[in-house]
């Protein structure tokens, strides 16, 4: 499976989710579907990390996108000037941060992620520390999926543990879609991701207006 793939997958899960939250305001199944979103979205950090030729650029990137997207998250939510919570991008692009200090050495690796864990945890950042914890681990255990699987169940137990949140489980079924990468790029839509998550909040939150007038 490509990376192409797999980001569909996880743009697809991600989409449904939102809009299951934007009209129904509750849990459903839909949401089940919607948990396969991050773990992908997290390994694509790994992946993307190890083959960029701009780390800078990338980084660079992703702020931006969190940058934009973040009003937009605030209205989905429905609380722009009250609403406290991080966009998602927010917790990929610490973690890719995490990833930068890791490669410089291991020791600044283990106390830049303990820090973006407690600056996630405590400005809550979409996901929390779990995110950050999930991109890590990834990008450490990439060339070995056995620990990289059990490792990533280790955390999600946690994150259950800790959130009793069971919703979380269904993430199973994204790393076992991860297990399936075939190392390959797939269609080159380097942007596509960086375009949707802005559009897509936007496009919801405009079309719920429209239905409710």
């Amino acid at each position: 499976m490509s990376s192409f793939v797999l980001k569909i997958i996880a743009i697809l899960a991600m989409t449904i989710d939102h809009t299951n939250y934007m009209f129904y305001d509750h849990t459903t199944w839909l949401n089940c579907i919607g948990r396969l979103a991050l773990p992908i979205f997290a390994w694509q950090i790994a992946v993307g990390f190890e083959k960029t030729r701009d780390i800078k650029l990338y980084v660079f990137r992703l702020f931006v996108v969190a940058m934009v997207s973040q009003p937009i998250f605030m209205l989905y939510f429905g609380d722009l000037l009250n609403h406290y919570t991080f966009n998602t991008i927010f917790t990929l692009l610490l973690g890719l941060l995490c990833l930068c200090a890791i490669k410089k050495s291991e020791k600044l690796g283990v106390l830049f992620t303990i820090g973006a864990c407690i600056i996630a945890q405590y400005l809550h950042f979409d996901y929390g520390g779990f995110g950050i914890i999930m991109i890590v681990l990834f990008y450490l255990f990439r060339d070995n999926k056995p620990l990289m699987l059990v490792t990533q169940l280790v955390n999600l137990g946690s994150y259950k543990i800790l959130h009793t949140n069971s919703m979380e489980m269904y993430s199973i079924v994204a790393f076992l879609l991860i297990l399936l990468y075939n190392g390959k790029r797939g269609y080159n839509l380097k942007y596509l991701f960086y375009v949707f998550y802005p559009l897509h909040l936007l496009s919801l939150y405009i079309l719920k207006l429209y239905i409710t007038i």
